[in-house]
């Protein structure tokens, strides 16, 4: 049994109980290791306080969590929850708790990591990710799938725009998506395919029904297409392609339009 106390407000408590061995020689990853991780209200602001700058600037949250650890022949499966409290992400705060399902294992002589399966609930929206992550290179390689259905637009905009993806305040944009996306490549400049679909889009003054569309990036260009939606009692059907490369991405889009109500 281990445990360790972090500075802070709460319980602040990282504790493990198991056992090892028997001992490897001459290799210590490969020997077998059987307990249990817990986390009690661990504030990553105390963490950062033990190891200054392994959390990114004006980040903070209370963890809590509790994980089963074994590792056999050098790899270690991990299956757990963990829960984030009155988070603080780039001095912003969420206003609901950030919750995490995951099964996964870890090789540390490659460093690869393969998620059999993990979910991220962050209020309304939640998300079930798959696959894999190659650390071992560099830039780490990945092969994930990523799924979400009827995910809140308002609540993805305003998390891009915590996490420092820019948004504009003006742009009202309402409705739920479902996605079916897959991504290969590194995680700098992944490649991505899938579809993605909604029932309804309210963008300012513009609404969209039955949206669907296959989409897929690479090399930072976007491809949507075929795309179709409801629109003004009519309906469109195209395809539209973004550069998000440039500082102003540029857009292409073509339209059929069949009785759309101008």
């Amino acid at each position: 049994d281990v445990a360790v106390h972090f500075p802070g407000p709460g319980k602040e408590l990282f504790s493990f109980a198991g056992t090892a061995g028997p001992l490897a020689t001459g290799n210590t990853e490969a020997t077998p290791v059987n307990g249990k991780l817990s986390l009690q209200e661990v504030s990553l602001a105390g963490v950062n306080s033990v190891d200054a700058g392994i959390i990114p600037a004006n980040t903070d949250a209370s963890v809590s969590g509790d994980a089963n650890i074994a590792s056999a022949n050098g790899v270690i499966a991990c299956k757990g929850n963990l829960t984030l409290s009155n988070a603080v992400v780039r001095g912003a705060k969420v206003s609901y708790p950030i919750d995490a399902q995951y099964d996964l294992s870890l090789q540390p002589t490659t460093d690869q990591i393969r998620i059999s399966a993990a979910s991220i609930k962050m209020g309304p929206t939640a998300v079930s990710i798959s696959g894999m992550m190659n650390s071992g290179v560099t830039p780490a390689a990945i092969n994930a799938r990523l799924q979400t259905n009827n995910a809140s637009l308002t609540e993805l905009a305003r998390l891009a725009s915590l996490f420092g993806i820019a948004s504009n305040p003006n742009d009202q944009i309402k409705g739920s998506i479902s996605a079916d996306l897959t991504a290969t490549g590194t995680v700098n400049a992944p490649d991505v395919t899938g579809s993605v679909s909604a029932n309804a889009i309210q963008a300012q003054d513009i609404s969209l029904t039955n949206v669907h569309a296959n989409c897929n990036m690479k090399d930072g260009i976007v491809n949507v297409s075929p795309l179709s939606a409801g629109i003004f009692g009519g309906q469109a059907n195209g395809s539209l392609t973004l550069d998000t490369k440039a500082a102003h991405p540029p857009c292409s889009l073509k339209l059929d339009l069949t009785g759309v109500d101008t």
